[in-house]
């Protein structure tokens, strides 16, 4: 509503300067300005008539473009610094910036969000939202086990302004603060200094960043200070591809400029971090591994979903660029013998033509709510086509359900399965094709490949390893009466 009002108020401001003599225009921008106030009082960032003169006089302004010689001088470092390359993702994202003459929203953000936090926490996680994916889920499972396991005072805080659907899977002792509503009217320079005065003043003995921008840009800016009361660590699970095949994401953006104010980066893997230890120098001390717990194997359900002779493959997941629906389209084109149950939606970026709909052997099914709810197709096998990932926890509820797996090759799926499962590089349709054969003419290679994947899930993704790996982390879990938290031990005042 303000945005369209305050888009009215321009039609009418130019139309009225044009037509009327200076004196009513003045006035008309006192009653405007008096209106604003009144109803959107948080919002304004002029107080007084000349100021908003000012800004009107101001609306046909461009913000600058870098200079050429910034562009030159960039293309001259692209060979020994390739992410400042005039095209690339960092150069591209840069905005101009200008301060504003009075600005109080900052402080009135600051105001709303702490009084939604206790009077003392913990740990603080901060996610850009809780919503369906992998490291959404992940960020819940640290909050339970922090809350339930370790008995900590957590606080999870969403900072992008999106919903959190799966805001109601954290235990009701979370506390979960929707910041990205308050924090979306302010200038990012400003979003991340309520960011850090909440951090300040809250002195969580643990601040843990799960995919939160603001957050990253919070220890990029103010990292010596927020690290005078809390230790700070970063999950980071794999790079992301851009539409060019640039890596990109929060390693490359932020890891080489923040390491030395991390006391920790914990991956889901240990595959991928070595890949940024290798290409940005940082070094491999600063990871830790904390697989994350999938659902335990249930025995009978092998018995139901595969071996039964059904020539059946279940895909599932987000039909977005990264889990490559056109390389699952290729697959089921080179095998209309197999009919494939594909189930997800875009969530993302919808991959416009991945021409599933066009092939009488793909079944689209939508939205699912759980796995478990995918299981009565009697598949034979799981097919998994992501171009980049960490590891994805789909694997472990296919695995879990005694589904024998094929797999691209990519992130740490090959700390899960073995190498015969795997396929690389990723778009190599027959290696897909090659594999799924061999699971359809051998039910015993089958049992094979579910009875190992069985095994490592209860080895490497039980709860009691979760947690363990957790309690592992150097400096993590915070210290209380001279010992440090361990599962199951409830710290008191909790």
């Amino acid at each position: 509503m303000y945005k369209l009002l305050w888009a009215a108020y321009g039609l009418l401001d130019r139309l009225f300067e044009r037509c009327l003599p200076d004196s009513w225009v003045r006035a008309w921008r006192g009653l405007a300005l008096r209106v604003a106030h009144r109803f959107f009082p948080g919002r304004l960032v002029v107080h007084d008539v000349e100021q908003l003169e000012a800004l009107a006089r101001g609306n046909h302004w461009n913000p600058p473009a870098l200079p050429d010689w910034v562009y030159e001088e960039l293309g001259a470092l692209e060979d020994i610094a390739p992410e400042l390359h005039p095209r690339g993702e960092l150069v591209s994202s840069a905005q101009f910036y200008s301060a504003p003459w009075t600005y109080d929203l900052p402080g009135e953000a600051y105001f709303k969000l702490r009084a939604q936090f206790p009077a003392q926490l913990d740990v603080v996680l901060f996610v850009p939202w809780l919503k369906s994916g992998g490291a959404d889920l992940g960020a819940i499972r640290f909050a339970n086990a922090l809350a339930a396991d370790f008995g900590l005072r957590v606080a999870v805080v969403a900072t992008e302004d999106s919903e959190s659907p799966w805001r109601e899977r954290l235990l009701p002792q979370v506390t979960f603060v929707a910041a990205g509503s308050s924090l979306v009217p302010l200038y990012e320079q400003h979003q991340v200094e309520v960011v850090v005065r909440l951090l300040l003043q809250l002195a969580p003995a643990t601040v843990h960043i799960m995919n939160s921008r603001v957050a990253w840009d919070a220890v990029k800016r103010f990292g010596l200070a927020i690290r005078q009361q809390s230790r700070v660590y970063a999950s980071l699970y794999c790079d992301d591809i851009s539409e060019r095949g640039e890596r990109v994401g929060y390693a490359r953006r932020y890891l080489v400029a923040c390491h030395h104010l991390l006391d920790g980066v914990i991956s889901d893997n240990p595959i991928t971090p070595l890949r940024w230890c290798a290409e940005s120098g940082v070094s491999p001390r600063l990871f830790h591994v904390v697989r994350f717990p999938g659902p335990q194997p249930v025995e009978e359900m092998r018995e139901t979903v595969a071996g039964n002779g059904q020539s059946r493959v279940l895909w599932a997941g987000r039909l977005d660029r990264q889990k490559r629906p056109d390389l699952l389209a290729r697959i089921a084109a080179a095998m209309p013998e197999v009919q494939f149950d594909v189930h997800g939606t875009a969530v993302v970026d919808d991959v416009a033509d991945h021409g599933l709909s066009r092939l009488p052997n793909v079944h689209l099914h939508g939205a699912f709510d759980g796995f478990e709810s995918l299981l009565a197709g009697g598949h034979a096998a799981y097919l998994y086509t992501s171009q980049w990932d960490g590891l994805p926890n789909v694997l472990l509820e296919a695995a879990a359900a005694g589904l024998p797996i094929v797999a691209s090759d990519v992130g740490g799926v090959g700390d899960f399965l073995a190498h015969e499962q795997r396929v690389e590089p990723f778009d190599d349709v027959d290696g897909y094709v090659r594999r799924l054969n061999a699971l359809l003419a051998d039910p015993s290679l089958a049992s094979e490949w579910v009875a190992r994947q069985r095994a490592r899930l209860r080895q490497a993704h039980s709860s009691e390893a979760f947690l363990t790996a957790v309690a592992a982390i150097p400096g993590y879990l915070p210290v209380r009466g001279g010992a440090q938290t361990c599962p199951g031990q409830i710290a008191s005042g909790s």
